[in-house]
């Protein structure tokens, strides 16, 4: 069997885009999705190309956990995305000029994703939403001690008080970015059919 769903659920806070559905998939079978837009379709390709976990439910693909195994089961999957949503852009002049480029184009409807707090502020100014690599959202309610934080953790390493920085990145921090990133895509394109 490639592919098992049982009860298969994908929630975006309240909303439900994949309601509890079960199927196989078996070597040599052709198997499509067909519903109208907001059917649940894309969110059910990427729980399979183990992109965005399941909220609930059984999910296995090639023998595998989605979450567990991804990287190894997206080694063995071939996806192709149906369209282009990311753009790559070099900018010469060092950090503060790709920052001050990057804050400069940020748009409501955009995702910027950062571990950069100070970018981050620039970017929810400009209103949009940004997402640091271990999953966590900046907003505009939590910014602000954020970069408080920033400051204070700054002073006390040139203090030499504090060594210390963030923790290695972990294989809980991939999944949660992962689900983060399809719940912020999702909304930025409800909020664009608006």
């Amino acid at each position: 069997m490639l592919v098992r769903a049982r009860g298969l659920t994908k929630r975006f806070g309240d909303f439900t885009a994949v309601d509890g559905i079960d199927f196989d998939l078996y070597r040599g079978e052709a198997f499509g999705f067909l519903g109208p837009n907001g059917a649940g379709k894309s969110s059910t390709m990427r729980m399979i190309g183990c992109v965005s976990p399941p909220t609930s439910g059984e999910l296995k693909i090639l023998g595998g956990d989605p979450v567990r195994d991804g990287s190894a089961i997206r080694a063995r999957l071939g996806v192709v995305p149906q369209e282009d949503t990311l753009e790559f852009v070099g900018v010469s002049g060092g950090f503060d000029v790709a920052d001050d480029w990057i804050a400069e184009r940020a748009r409501t409807g955009d995702i910027v994703i950062t571990a950069d707090i100070p970018l981050a502020g620039r970017c929810l100014q400009q209103g949009a939403r940004v997402l640091g690599p271990t999953g966590l959202e900046f907003t505009e309610d939590a910014i602000g001690d954020a970069l408080a934080t920033r400051a204070l953790l700054d002073m006390l390493r040139q203090s030499g008080d504090f060594r210390g920085g963030p923790s290695p990145f972990a294989r809980s921090d991939r999944s949660r970015f992962l689900s983060k990133l399809d719940e912020l895509v999702h909304a930025a394109r409800r909020d664009a059919r608006k």
